[in-house]
């Protein structure tokens, strides 16, 4: 088992070129995660009062997006995952318990199935574009029991966390607009990152200097418009 296990191993001098690139990604995560916490606290204060954004706010509010760790279409974000737990948990319960009255209900059956889904969803792979288009399609359900269901069996209390996730998660889409293509310019030179370790490759394999002058002048012509910058530099 030893060689097999050798042979996922990075070598030492390459695993320290890496290194850096990985702390970076995990530091990124970890500061989307303090910003969706301190937006959770935000929400549950003033989930019940309407305010409007000042110009300044917007442009703070844009900034701190920018520098987010993913951008809404194209990355995962955790922290919203991890907000939603809570509200999820506490309507999969009360849709449970109606569950017992109503028994069969399609309407509460389509709830309760959608929330199983969303609980289901990978934490590191579901972008907020795919979180609000499924929490959009759970409230959607939910208005089918809200349209005929009585104060005693309404589930008004427990979707409105949700209905101000949906509204802040779209509120961001908007923000994010205004930068989409840096964001995503942002996102392919990440991607571009990946090619240092067929570099160090390219350099220990290929022993004739004139091979490897093609292959690194290939490796700049092939490159997407997004990457040739960081490809030159590497």
């Amino acid at each position: 088992k030893a060689p097999a296990l050798r042979a996922f191993l990075l070598e030492k001098d390459v695993a320290a070129d890496v290194l850096p690139m990985v702390l970076l990604r995990v530091r990124r995560t970890i500061g989307e995660l303090q910003v969706e916490a301190a937006t959770a606290l935000a929400s549950d204060a003033d989930s019940d009062v309407v305010v409007k954004r000042s110009a300044s706010v917007a442009r703070k509010a844009n900034k701190l997006h920018e520098d987010a760790a993913c951008a809404f279409y194209s990355e995962s974000s955790p922290g919203i995952l991890l907000r939603l737990a809570a509200p999820l948990k506490a309507l999969l319960a009360r849709v449970q318990e109606l569950l017992q009255t109503y028994e069969g209900h399609p309407s509460l059956l389509a709830i309760e199935g959608l929330i199983r889904k969303i609980q289901k969803l990978r934490l590191l792979q579901t972008t907020p574009m795919g979180v609000v288009t499924i929490l959009e399609l759970l409230l959607g359900r939910a208005a089918v029991w809200q349209e005929a269901a009585c104060r005693e069996v309404s589930l008004s209390a427990h979707l409105r966390p949700l209905e101000v996730i949906v509204v802040s998660l779209r509120e961001r889409q908007l923000l994010e607009w205004q930068g989409l293509r840096s964001v995503r310019e942002r996102y392919w030179e990440r991607q571009g990152s990946k090619y240092w370790l067929h570099l160090v490759g390219l350099l220990a394999d290929t022993t004739d200097a004139r091979a490897l002058a093609d292959e690194l002048l290939r490796f700049v012509r092939t490159a997407p418009l997004s990457q040739f910058k960081l490809r030159m530099q590497m």
